[in-house]
């Protein structure tokens, strides 16, 4: 009866190890969303490791659950996993790791009910501080906003979602840092954040002595943030996203020498005005021995098309992310560019239009 032993080890060798990979990893602020389906994976093997061991350890020290769950296996298959031989350990393991399941599922209903109260307590709020006015019906906007003289946002999920603007954000956010403040907090709400956040922080709450559960819900109020600002700026640019970032938290103090509670706010600035890292695209194909080179055809033409040179390279690092060599303009495009009278408007002369005939109708 060594399987949910194997099982229990395997999942402690998973909740320590994978960790530690993953914060060393340097893939995962440039990749935040396989990044949260990794964090995701690794919770849910050791909870599956758990959840395995209990089933067998309950099989082995009851005959009544060894009846559910081998009901139908071959005789073949009760026998390699030896239930008969387990000691009494079976049932206390059973029982612990049934007591720990019960646990984390009210660790969770209680975070969820939490977060419904928060979120009906914001929702009071924005009704005290937005009421109706006298004959106003409430409507379905999704946008909210508020006085205050504080830049700030937010985002109420639920079945009616909204985003929470106050006035002096509305001030600070010039252009289309408004739409990638919207963009970067809806973001949020299609892939369903919340609900790991929600779940991130029971697992850590119900088990507070438990490394991986610490560093899962922490790297998941990070990296959902990531996520969110590359859903932004892949619409609106990423300086956009980085100037209403620093828009709405300047005044916070979150850039000076000790910023605490907000620290990943710079980070976050930093990574979106450096340029990502790309992996390196298809090298151009070298030429055969007929002179055939990819479309380049046969004879001379076709062997100087998969050549190496100025444009294929050039071509070969902008797939690859990093900028090709610079064309060396001649002297007459030089002297074109640097002139003044180069950059004024052309006008040319254009021939007289005729005149419209009456009998015509006029298009002028």
């Amino acid at each position: 009866m060594m399987v949910p032993v194997a099982l229990l080890l395997l999942g402690a060798v998973t909740a320590v190890v994978a960790p530690r990979l993953l914060v060393r990893a340097d893939w995962r602020d440039r990749e935040p969303v396989v990044a949260l389906w990794v964090w995701q994976c690794v919770v849910a093997a050791v909870l599956l490791c758990c959840a395995l061991s209990m089933t067998l350890s309950a099989a082995a020290a009851w005959k009544a659950v060894r009846g559910h769950v081998f009901g139908t296996a071959p005789r073949a298959v009760v026998d390699a996993y030896a239930l008969g031989t387990a000691g009494p350990w079976a049932a206390t393991v059973a029982v612990t790791l049934a007591c720990g399941g019960l646990w984390s599922l009210a660790m969770l209903v209680r975070e969820v009910v939490r977060a419904r109260a928060r979120r009906h307590l914001r929702r009071t709020e924005l009704r005290v501080r937005a009421p109706l006015l006298p004959g106003e019906e409430p409507a379905s906007d999704r946008l909210v906003v508020l006085e205050g003289e504080r830049p700030d946002a937010w985002w109420l999920p639920g079945t009616a979602p909204r985003l929470v603007v106050t006035t002096a954000a509305l001030r600070r956010l010039k252009g289309r840092q408004l739409d990638a403040l919207l963009a970067h907090e809806q973001g949020h709400d299609r892939a369903r954040h919340d609900w790991l956040l929600h779940s991130s922080a029971a697992l850590a709450g119900g088990f507070p002595q438990v490394p991986v559960f610490a560093a899962f819900r922490d790297e998941m109020h990070r990296l959902v943030e990531l996520a969110a600002d590359d859903t932004a700026s892949r619409r609106f640019g990423r300086l956009t996203t980085a100037l209403a970032l620093v828009e709405l938290n300047e005044d916070r103090g979150v850039f000076g020498p000790s910023p605490a509670p907000h620290a990943h706010v710079p980070q976050r600035v930093h990574r979106l005005l450096t340029p990502p890292d790309r992996l390196p695209g298809p090298a151009p194909p070298a030429p055969d021995g007929g002179g055939h080179a990819g479309t380049g055809g046969p004879g001379p033409g076709g062997a100087r098309a998969g050549a190496s040179g100025p444009g294929v390279d050039g071509r070969a690092r902008t797939y690859a992310g990093a900028p090709g060599p610079r064309p060396v303009p001649s002297t007459k495009t030089a002297a074109c560019v640097t002139s003044p009278q180069a950059l004024r408007p052309v006008r040319r002369p254009t021939a007289p239009r005729p005149p419209c005939s009456p009998a015509a109708a006029c298009c002028c």
